[in-house]
């Protein structure tokens, strides 16, 4: 109910409010919509002398010559926000701590909130681990020095009128006891904070990726393994687009049931394979809980080392030498032709006592820079699919056999209509004889040509219904001449 957003992650300007022009909120049909600001917060600036220095901080002529004596857009009411991206706030407020790197927008009662993680962090912490050097990307979280970290404030900003709460999630912090006692009205109990707003807390993903890093070395509590680095793990490698180099698997927030758990949580999660780069199968997986009671708590999970459990690259390599895939992929994304096949995030969902491993695959066109999601690749131990959609691919992956849809495309500029099937007929029947498989030649190579002429126009639907009538095409090639 108030969708409008002063204070973000890219409102980097200032701008100004209670003026005698009402402010753009959107574009309708019917002509611009218009509003006015209700908030409360900013600097005055009705007067010549305030205008003047914030013209000289801004560097604005603008807004000088804004008001009286010059102009009549800005009143004696006139208000002026800056400092308005949550991050820059944040530090001015409470210099004194460290802040994860991507704040998040929730919908909470009808209004938008931006909640954050705060950390208290040192480096003077005895005998231990000084992590700068760990973190992936090589962006720590404090100095780089930092060898101590706790997640125990939760930052919430409104995104309408800016104000700002400090919610202690670890009352158990001996900083933030102490940083209590010095600014006593800043910080409140996360008993003070409604349930709809602690409905949405998540476990933060910079504090995650640091503690599994750590863990990656520490799991181990023989001496000798951890001396000689016996069982040394890292976070597991992806894909991210067709060709790349491998990365780091991002951690990544799923909805599931861990294993011996009688109810779905809210779970940070991420994969982690054997340290060296020479194997890459998934040794263990690490799981931040999100969900009350047991907010805050990591839970571990351990494979047998005498099983092979497939990583996420070693997957990713089955997709890879999969035929039929590697055929649509080469159709998809043709060499030459601008058009990039971009790897989503491969997931690893713990279902029962196993995994299933998802990775939607999208197409962008040169032409136009908006990736479409056109595949859903699944897979298990033993079995590796591609499907149109989660629906069909599941269904795949479970029963063998995959519905092909026939749809029939409308004449396009640079499509020829399809013949409809009559009744009592299949909609295109498996022909016989060398006549017909030219036939069928023609007709795969004519969608094909279709196709690459949809995806220059950007039309993807169109693109999507030719390429299914090309699979459709090669799979009866296949059947007719018994490859």
């Amino acid at each position: 109910r108030q969708p409008q957003i002063s204070y973000g992650e890219l409102t980097s300007d200032y701008v100004g409010v209670d003026s005698a022009q009402n402010e753009f909120d959107y574009a309708s049909e019917g002509g611009d919509k218009y509003t006015r600001f209700e908030g409360t917060g900013g600097v005055p600036v009705g007067s010549f002398w305030d205008r003047l220095l914030f013209t000289l901080r801004f560097g604005d002529t603008n807004l000088l010559f804004a008001g009286a004596p010059f102009g009549d857009q800005i009143t004696g009411d006139s208000r002026i926000l800056f400092h308005r991206t949550i991050q820059e706030r944040e530090k001015l407020v409470a210099p004194f701590r460290s802040y994860d790197r991507d704040p998040y927008l929730v919908i909470v009662d009808g209004k938008m909130y931006w909640i954050n993680d705060a950390y208290t962090t040192g480096s003077r912490y005895p005998y231990s681990e000084r992590y700068g050097a760990l973190l992936v990307g090589g962006n720590p979280i404090g100095d780089s020095d930092t060898n101590y970290i706790r997640n125990s404030v939760k930052v919430v900003t409104n995104a309408y009128d800016g104000s700002m709460t400090y919610y202690v999630v670890d009352d158990t912090d001996p900083v933030v006891r102490n940083l209590e006692k010095i600014y006593p009205t800043l910080f409140r109990p996360i008993g003070e904070m409604p349930q709809s707003l602690q409905a949405h807390i998540r476990y933060p993903e910079d504090i995650f990726t640091i503690q599994a890093q750590v863990y990656s070395l520490y799991h181990m509590t023989n001496p000798d393994e951890f001396y000689n680095r016996v069982d040394a793990w890292r976070i597991a490698n992806e894909l991210v687009t067709q060709g790349s180099a491998k990365q780091p698997v991002e951690p990544y927030y799923v909805k599931a049931q861990l294993p011996g758990s009688d109810r779905e949580e809210f779970i940070l999660f991420v994969p982690m394979t054997p340290a060296g780069g020479q194997r890459d199968n998934m040794v263990a997986w690490i799981a931040g809980r999100a969900d009350p009671p047991d907010y805050g708590k990591l839970r571990v999970l351990r494979f047998p080392k005498d099983r092979t459990i497939f990583g996420p690259l070693q997957v990713e390599g089955r997709i890879d030498n999969d035929s039929v895939i590697r055929q649509q992929l080469t159709l998809l994304c043709p060499q030459g032709s601008g058009t990039q096949c971009i790897r989503g995030n491969l997931l690893v969902m713990p279902v029962g006592s196993s995994f299933i491993y998802i990775e939607p695959l999208f197409i962008q066109s040169a032409q136009v820079n908006i990736p479409e999601l056109q595949r859903v690749i699944l897979a298990t131990q033993d079995k590796v699919v591609m499907a149109d959609s989660f629906a069909t691919a599941l269904t795949a992956l479970f029963t063998g056999t995959t519905p092909t849809p026939t749809p029939t495309p409308p004449p396009g500029p640079s499509a020829s209509p399809t013949p409809r099937p009559t009744s009592g007929a299949s909609a295109t029947p498996v022909p016989s004889g060398s006549a017909d498989i030219a036939a069928l030649v023609r007709q795969a190579s004519a969608h094909y040509d279709q196709a690459q002429d949809a995806l220059k126009r950007g039309d993807f639907a169109e693109y999507g219904r030719l390429i299914t009538l090309l699979q459709d095409d090669l799979a009866k090639l296949r059947a007719a001449t018994g490859q």
